[in-house]
């Protein structure tokens, strides 16, 4: 009886050791498959002419990854009262995949109404968290329809705030660790560098249509000069005249 107790023993001790191998291994390839997923995300948004039209793809390409129920873009807003607000602007889920939202405005967080999270949020931190139960009709758009678990990544333009990408699971919860969050935090970046290229392509576009048109002013204001000299000069006998009046509209 003795011999088979010692037998058992160090079976008994390996278990934790077993299971904690395990875990590790799984929070590995959690990680590389993020990875991955955001180098590709990164590589689709720099080839894509339109950014905004191929995020919806992106959410799901590194919602897949991520094996989460759910991955929404929201951006922040200034509300008609001055308020900071959060939209709902894309979202892909594993049951019905990517959509675009035709309801932005009824998926509205208030930031006011989170305050300890959006304090978190612009601070640059991630926000995870475990609710108790589904809570079917109770929910914010920043919490999500039956959400279990859920991480919050805040998304930065120029170093300002400007949305959260968040990876929901409603299936079931499950931890998020320190390692596979940091990889949700690149994944999320991927998508906040796409949108400051787009700002800083829209501000060059801007800067460049600015400069058109006041070439295309300079260029009216100088064929009118033009015109009116040449219509002076037809019906003006007095030649020295006409120069006195040409050096006059060249000042």
């Amino acid at each position: 009886m003795n011999a088979d107790v010692a037998a058992l023993q160090p079976q008994a001790a390996n278990a934790p050791c077993a299971q904690t191998v395990t875990q590790i291994s799984e929070s590995l390839q959690a990680r590389e498959r993020l990875l991955t997923a955001s180098a590709r995300a990164s590589r689709l948004l720099l080839e894509a002419p339109d950014v905004r039209a191929a995020i919806p793809g992106v959410l799901g390409l590194i919602g897949e990854a991520a094996r989460v129920d759910r991955v929404n873009l929201m951006q922040a807003r200034t509300g008609a009262a001055g308020e900071r607000l959060l939209s709902v602007v894309s979202e892909w889920t594993a049951e019905h995949g990517t959509l675009v939202s035709a309801e932005a405005v009824l998926r509205t967080c208030n930031e006011a109404s989170y305050p300890d999270v959006f304090a978190e949020l612009r601070a640059g931190r991630s926000v995870c968290f475990n609710k108790a139960g589904s809570s079917a009709g109770h929910h914010s758009a920043i919490e999500g329809a039956g959400t279990q678990t859920k991480a919050i990544v805040p998304i930065f333009v120029a170093g300002e705030f400007n949305g959260i990408v968040g990876f929901d699971n409603t299936q079931r919860q499950r931890a998020i660790d320190v390692s596979e969050l940091a990889a949700l935090e690149t994944a999320a970046g991927v998508i906040g560098a796409a949108l400051h290229r787009e700002r800083l392509v829209d501000d060059v576009r801007r800067e460049r249509e600015r400069a058109a048109e006041q070439r295309v002013a300079e260029l009216a204001k100088a064929n009118a000069v033009i015109r009116g000299n040449l219509e002076r000069l037809a019906g003006e006998t007095d030649l020295h005249s006409f120069m006195g009046h040409m050096l006059l509209e060249l000042r």
